[in-house]
């Protein structure tokens, strides 16, 4: 469900007042929304952020906000989107140098450093996975690849050639032992 609008909370708890409303209002929290782009929530918390701050807050200082309160967020399980979206959202805002260096450690032995943890171990497991891809399809492994079994193919039916040759030879042994006893 679409919800065109959600409050601007304050007090010493409005990012968990927040994120538990827009849970149960039932509003998008999805980082890759393409109906919305989750805007009603990105609104909301930029100027909650921007409300607890005071006058004209910089855009660091409402990221640093952010992470300070996403550290008293509950461990949930039905906030955990909520709580995912906001990682993203700092991290998108901020870079990953200025996330890494001041935002995270505001909030890494919370259990929002927990799902950040999963997150990032999910992003390494697809990380490998798209260089494993990426190295299988690339032409000149390919290319490679096929050399080997080439040459792998040539082996066996030499192989193949060898004993073919060695048990007729065995034949044609058998068949002379048996004619010289025949004869003789």
């Amino acid at each position: 469900m679409e919800i065109a609008e959600l409050p601007t909370f304050s007090g010493e708890a409005w990012l968990t007042d927040l994120v538990v409303h827009a849970v149960n209002v039932g509003a998008c929290v999805s980082w890759g929304c393409t109906t919305c782009g989750t805007m009603p929530f990105r609104r909301s918390l930029v100027e909650s952020a921007g409300a607890a701050i005071g006058d004209h807050p910089t855009d660091h200082e409402v990221s640093l906000e952010i992470a300070t309160q996403l550290r008293d967020i509950p461990d949930r399980p039905e906030l955990v989107g909520a709580i995912r979206f906001i990682i993203m959202f700092l991290y998108a805002r901020s870079g990953s140098k200025l996330f890494e260096q001041e935002l995270r450690p505001l909030f890494e032995r919370a259990s929002a450093g927990h799902e950040y943890r999963t997150m990032a171990a999910h992003h390494a497991r697809i990380v490998e996975q798209r260089r494993a891809h990426d190295m299988r399809n690339d032409p000149e492994e390919i290319a490679r690849r096929k050399a080997l079994k080439e040459v792998e193919k040539q082996e066996r039916l030499l192989r193949r050639a060898e004993r073919k040759t060695e048990i007729d030879h065995a034949w044609r042994a058998r068949q002379v032992s048996q004619s010289r006893a025949e004869e003789g």
